[in-house]
């Protein structure tokens, strides 16, 4: 029976690859490069910003990366929402699991001010207990980008739940592995931001669940079902 959930952000609840994708480039436009393709930005994508200047930017560039990630942050939370949608079935799966009395969670590696912001604006905080990306201050620390289990970790212990039915669902290969070194459940969506399908059947030990889109899982989840 599921207990808890946990979700990633970017290419797990919310599709924002156009945003993302803009932000890069208005980057790269300032430096005098060329744009680059959506594929190419979001192969970049699930790290965390700081990867992502760096693998998306900072190779055609010898400008100081500090200067170049405070850049790309200043552009990006401008305006975090444009073009931003939660993907089909993502509302349906909230409200599904708060009618069950199931605890809900937001852990991303997104900057977790960026993160505040965004699901401010897009008034998504009201179904989540717990909202989390790294530089978020908890009792043990500052959280870190995944795989680093400390935000996942003071997420179960907010839950109150059995650990054994909580799942923790991403797109991305960080997204299985925070879930695994917490011994939780994994649900991994390959048409996500992350590296794709051939990544995630890689793994080993391999995602409880692998499915192509966010309504696929939720409907897998449906079938095991709640403890409420």
């Amino acid at each position: 029976m599921i207990t808890g959930v946990i979700y990633d952000l970017d290419g797990t609840l919310l599709d924002t690859s156009l945003n993302i994708t803009h932000a890069v480039n208005r980057v790269r436009e300032a430096l005098g490069l060329t744009s680059i393709t959506q594929a190419q930005c979001l192969a970049c994508v699930g790290h965390g910003a700081r990867h992502l200047i760096e693998h998306a930017v900072m190779p055609e560039t010898d400008e100081p990366f500090a200067e170049v990630y405070a850049a790309f942050i200043r552009i990006y939370v401008a305006d975090p929402t444009a073009g931003v949608e939660p993907y089909d079935g993502v509302m349906d799966a909230l409200q599904y699991f708060k009618d069950h009395g199931v605890p809900q969670a937001v852990l991303t590696n997104k900057p977790h001010d960026v993160t505040l912001q965004v699901m401010k604006a897009l008034k998504l905080n009201g179904w989540f207990e717990a909202v989390l990306g790294p530089g978020a201050q908890v009792p043990t620390g500052v959280v870190r980008p995944k795989p680093d289990t400390r935000g996942i970790e003071h997420i179960i212990a907010g839950f109150g739940v059995d650990r054994a039915g909580i799942w923790m669902i991403g797109d991305s290969l960080n997204d299985v592995l925070v879930g695994q070194g917490a011994d939780v459940h994994t649900l991994a969506i390959a048409t996500g931001f992350g590296g794709g399908r051939a990544e995630l059947e890689a793994l080993d030990p391999s995602p409880d669940l692998l499915v192509g889109a966010f309504r696929d899982g939720f409907d897998r989840l449906k079938q095991i079902g709640c403890a409420a």
